[in-house]
């Protein structure tokens, strides 16, 4: 990897170089300021959200080990599915990176790229691979996978051609390849075609139910969509008081106290007693008299 210095001088020379690695620069700094100001990075506090990020990095080191084993590499040689299966080990740090944010995406991927074999490796396609996992969770904010089902492969597609228009177009401009021609995008992206519709269905197949329900506690997760479910919550907590209330067995549903049966049973042989004539109470007394 070429040092600082070195890059700087290439940078100065080279006009399109410049201008390439300053809209990735532009473009990371967006990204990441958009996921800072929700603070998206404070998920990971969660120990769901740990767990979830933790599972999509091993859901990605199994496919990544796989395919570069190998069973993979005698069985899968003569058919179109290795160079997918490549571009598949993304696709759970995608979700992840859609629901939670693009901090946690980035952190997502590097400890991804980090462990993948060789240990430790490092390269400038490696670092377009990351901008492309911030700008996917800055285009996650919106359109929202929590609201649309179709938000999800767009912002994909979206961040895909802005990144390789951007960064990669200087990673292939500092190999000098010429950006203007075509071919050289349709050269490298074609083994990854397959995998990015894969992607692309799996993503829309998903739809803003499951993401709702497995990344409730995102912190880009719209507000109205929090608003509403505070609000579901202070509704549901009113009529589960009402309700008891109302089926408590001192209370009538109206919420007065309820009356004393027995008094009431008392008070009203009480009255029917007074409500007798005089003449027939006199006579009564009489007979009870002279027996």
């Amino acid at each position: 990897m070429p040092s600082v210095e070195e890059i700087r001088i290439f940078l100065m020379t080279d006009i399109v170089l410049s201008i390439t690695v300053g809209m990735s620069i532009l473009l990371a700094v967006i990204s990441i300021f958009s996921g800072w100001r929700r603070f998206d990075l404070a998920a990971i506090g969660n120990p769901l959200t740990l767990t979830q990020v933790g599972i999509a990095i091993l859901l990605a080191l199994v496919i990544r080990i796989f395919e570069q084993s190998s069973y993979a590499q005698f069985n899968l040689e003569f058919l179109p599915l290795k160079q997918p299966l490549l571009g598949l080990s993304y696709l759970p740090l995608i979700i992840i990176t859609i629901a939670l944010g693009p901090s946690i995406g980035l952190l997502s991927v590097a400890l991804f790229l980090a462990l993948t074999p060789p240990l430790g490796s490092f390269n400038w396609l490696d670092a377009v691979l990351m901008l492309e996992f911030v700008v996917l969770g800055w285009w996650a904010i919106f359109p929202s996978s929590f609201q649309k089902r179709w938000a999800g492969s767009t912002n994909l597609l979206i961040s895909y051609i802005l990144v390789w228009g951007t960064a990669g177009s200087a990673l292939f401009h500092s190999q000098g390849l010429d950006i203007r021609d075509w071919r050289v995008h349709f050269n490298y992206h074609q083994n990854y075609l397959l995998s990015l519709l894969i992607s692309f269905l799996f993503l829309f197949l998903l739809g803003p139910g499951f993401f709702n329900k497995f990344f409730s506690n995102s912190r880009i997760k719209p507000k109205e969509l929090k608003e509403t479910k505070t609000s579901s919550r202070a509704t549901d907590l009113a009529v589960q008081q009402i309700s008891a209330s109302a089926n408590s067995p001192t209370h009538f549903r109206s919420g007065f106290q309820k009356p004393d049966i027995s008094s009431l049973k008392r008070n009203d042989t009480r009255a029917r007693t007074m409500s007798k004539s005089p003449s027939r109470i006199a006579m009564k007394s009489f007979k009870d008299q002279d027996h």
